[in-house]
């Protein structure tokens, strides 16, 4: 995994401050393979995203993303500056929309790893 100091600060912060929350200790890989998937999906937008982490790979995300300089400094190291933006408010929209995002993930992440294996094992 790419190391960032961004993200060995988000991870710092996250387990440090949230005492009572149990964390996976890939937590900043599982948030990086997120970005992954937002990237080559081009989700970049908020306003129109497709894809949405579930519980501890969100917090997360917004953990990194408080680190504004270090957020930006991540996706100009990754992605040439695009950055995926982020909106608060999609943690409104009804659980019907947002399972249909979590879904979304699931199988893009789905077909990301079957594509990983075949070229791997197969090809």
């Amino acid at each position: 995994m790419m190391q960032h100091d961004s993200i060995a600060k988000a991870k710092k912060v996250l387990i440090s401050s949230n005492t009572s929350s149990v964390y996976p200790d890939n937590i900043d890989e599982m948030y990086c393979e997120f970005m992954t998937l937002k990237i080559m999906n081009e989700d970049y937008d908020a306003s129109k995203a497709q894809l949405s982490p579930g519980g501890t790979v969100d917090e997360f995300w917004h953990t990194h993303i408080l680190n504004t300089a270090g957020y930006a400094s991540f996706f100009w190291d990754i992605n040439d500056g695009d950055m995926v933006h982020h909106d608060v408010l999609k943690s409104l929209d009804s659980d019907e929309l947002i399972e249909k995002r979590h879904e979304k993930t699931r199988s893009v992440s789905f077909h990301l790893v079957y594509i990983v294996y075949l070229y791997i094992f197969i090809v």
